[in-house]
């Protein structure tokens, strides 16, 4: 995003961590629970030799490049339905060929003629034995010229594998069910009993397995006096399952999670044109920040929000109470420089409630001494007197019906200031509230007595500023009739990640316009 700085990025992740971390649980949660529910695999290996040249004292180079191009064939046809197919017949395996082969991968070793067999199974025996067996079917059913009788060794090595394939499933049924009467025995007896006949099973599924590897054994000897392929290592039976990093890859998704969301909403807040911070406001509107009251939001002391939440509630060290000293400073020198001390406060729309600004601003003003005169010349939504807690009956309307002739008598404009300014619970502040609701307000602002009245108000030297809020500048014409025909000099007060960029200009443009005297911009 452009012209942003650190704290809209403090601002950004605040507001919508709540989401980045919704994303990153769901994410890691559901990466998690995918795992936790995988059967637990064991990884059985054989390696295969392709290839004579590793049974030969001096190998050719040629040999070794043969072996090189043979093995990627080989590779293929170890997946093929016809080994696998094979391989279930043989070891009576329980599952189809094309679930097999999501279980099964042929991989090569880079810059070698040696592959691979590699299997992932939920049974580390069936693990080693498939492994094992679609080695030997590789074997068995490579381009290989054997003579009778070697073939009848092979038939009578195969047949007693058969047998030995079914002793060894047997086993493997027992061995299952004593791990299951393990998991639930209770006794110490019971446990011991249990873990010998477990471990006796266990040395007879090992004997068995040896004697299947043996009669293959004999059988890869037969087939590899006229073949080049070589079992160079047989599988063993693993002893523990394949690390699922179950934790590793659940952070891995709730981290890419965040940070794709993160990417969304950045697109998000890129994509609306709003004013981000008050670099940008300074540098986009073309006047000065006369006030940074940004990152004010929050609770006060006893809990309000920030719109409720008045300065005159919070501690005198704390530091949003300086900011609007430094605020009330910035004005008041250039009001001392040029004799002035009105100003008018508004906004661009009416989301931003330049009213709690005015009033809070006013109450600096207060705090420092001064005599401080607050008007809500906000006839449609007055809010000034909600926020002093004062009455809202005779006010700035009572002003504005004055026929302007009556404004030379002095008796006349004493006895309706002394109705419509009323004290506040702040010492040195005064307020006039916008009075009764009335039908025109457009028009009583466009009467030219405002001017008249402050004229009057700066005359009797009673207050040392007088700050007035008005309605937002694009919503009704009541601010830029003030601004036509005051001498009072605006502030904009806009809203941070709120305030639209265009609306903001369009406002500066119809104050200057009218011309009105733009003192500069507050930022909330």
């Amino acid at each position: 995003m452009n012209n942003f700085d650190f704290s809209v990025y403090a601002k950004f992740l605040k507001k919508w961590l709540w989401l980045l971390v919704v994303a990153a649980v769901v994410a890691g949660g559901a990466v998690y629970m995918y795992f936790g529910q995988r059967d637990t695999l064991y990884e059985a290996r054989t390696l295969i030799s392709i290839g004579g040249f590793l049974r030969s004292p001096n190998p050719e180079f040629n040999d070794l490049r043969i072996g090189e191009e043979l093995v990627q064939t080989y590779a293929v046809l170890a997946l093929t339905d016809t080994l696998l197919q094979a391989t279930i017949d043989t070891l009576q395996l329980p599952t189809t060929v094309a679930q097999l082969r999501k279980n099964v991968s042929a991989e090569i070793v880079q810059g070698t003629s040696l592959l691979e067999i590699v299997v992932e199974y939920p049974d580390p025996a069936l693990a080693a034995s498939i492994a094992n067996e679609l080695s030997t079917q590789l074997l068995l059913n490579s381009p290989a010229d054997i003579i009778p009788e070697l073939e009848a060794q092979i038939t009578l090595g195969q047949s007693q594998i058969e047998i030995l394939s079914a002793q060894l499933e047997s086993l493997l049924v027992d061995l299952n069910a004593v791990n299951e009467r393990l998991n639930a025995a209770q006794s110490s007896d019971e446990i011991a009993i249990l873990t010998e006949q477990r471990t006796l099973l266990v040395e007879q599924i090992n004997d068995t397995t040896a004697t299947i590897a043996q009669f293959s054994g004999n059988i890869t000897d037969i087939a590899q006096r006229s073949n080049s392929v070589e079992i160079f290592e047989r599988a063993q039976v693993p002893e523990n399952p394949i690390p699922t990093n179950q934790l590793i890859f659940s952070l891995l998704a709730a981290a890419g999670a965040a940070s794709v969301v993160a990417g969304i909403l950045l697109l998000y807040e890129a994509s609306k044109p709003v004013l981000r911070s008050p670099q940008q406001a300074e540098y986009l509107l073309g006047t000065s920040v006369r006030g940074n009251l940004h990152y004010m939001n929050g609770n006060g002391r006893n809990g309000h929000s920030y719109e409720k939440a008045l300065i005159a509630d919070l501690p005198l060290n704390s530091s949003k109470l300086d900011r609007y000293h430094m605020l009330r400073a910035n004005l008041n020198y250039k009001a001392n420089k040029n004799g002035e001390g009105v100003y008018m406060l508004t906004s661009s729309e009416e989301s931003t409630n330049p009213g709690v600004v005015a009033t809070n601003l006013a109450i600096a003003n207060a705090r420092s001494g001064l005599d401080v005169l607050l008007i809500d010349a906000d006839l449609r939504n007055p809010r000034v007197h909600t926020l002093l807690g004062v009455e809202n009956r005779a006010g700035l309307v009572d002003m504005l019906r004055i026929p302007a002739e009556d404004l030379a008598n002095q008796t006349v404009t004493d006895n309706i200031l002394k109705k419509v300014i009323q004290t506040s619970s702040v010492d040195c502040l005064s307020v006039i509230t916008a009075g009764e609701m009335v039908d025109n307000p457009a028009q009583l602002s466009e009467s030219g007595l405002m001017d008249k009245w402050l004229r009057i108000l700066r005359n009797s030297h009673r207050f040392d500023v007088v700050l007035m809020v008005t309605p937002s500048v694009l919503s009704y014409s009541d601010t830029t009739a003030l601004a036509a025909t005051t001498s009072a000099s605006i502030l904009l007060v806009v809203k941070c990640e709120k305030t639209n960029t265009e609306d903001a200009l369009k406002a500066k443009e119809q104050i200057l316009h009218v011309g009105g005297t733009l003192e500069g911009i507050v930022v909330i």
